[in-house]
């Protein structure tokens, strides 16, 4: 899922009579670097198992709103992906921004499922969202108690907060 395209994804390539990757980019790249060696590699897109993954119930969603503080009538934009240059992540900073300066009544929420510590290689959300004119209360993150696993939803406060269960 980068360029270069680590050594070890050739590797398992050259191994295999059909190698896929994820990511359609990685396969061009696969092709470009190793020529005909790599005329095996494709792309295929994530495949879900709608049994497992399905809306929840509208029961469910109002209890997890309630959970974390989320209005039933904000509306939540959400983008789930890994803190990475190559990521959309400032165009949705901007496009939020523009879309509440245009709609000040709007009572929406962005939310990044992703990693807000990854300065080094991604981006700085919060520095992002300063620079675009957004509250930074109306970023939410996603976060996972270390000790006990639970999860929350809730503006980003930094890294390593008191869990709200079990107040770790």
């Amino acid at each position: 899922d980068s360029v270069p395209v680590l050594d070890q994804a050739f590797e398992q390539a050259k191994r295999s009579k059909t190698y896929l990757t994820w990511a359609k980019f990685a396969a061009t790249e696969m092709k470009r670097v190793g020529g005909a060696a790599m005329d095996h590699v494709s792309s295929i897109y994530g495949a879900m198992d709608t049994t497992k993954f399905a809306p929840i119930p509208k029961e469910e969603r109002a209890a997890l709103r309630k959970r974390f503080g989320i209005s039933e009538s904000t509306t939540v934009f959400l983008f789930v992906g890994r803190n990475q240059l190559r990521k959309q992540f400032v165009q949705c900073l901007e496009a939020f921004g523009q879309f509440k300066r245009e709609n000040p009544q709007a009572d929406v929420k962005l939310w990044f499922h992703t990693s807000y510590s990854e300065k080094a290689h991604g981006w700085d959300i919060v520095k992002m969202a300063t620079y675009y004119g957004v509250d930074i209360n109306d970023v939410l993150a996603t976060y996972t108690c270390k000790h006990c696993g639970e999860w929350f939803v809730s503006p980003y406060k930094g890294e390593d907060l008191n869990c709200p269960v079990c107040k770790t």
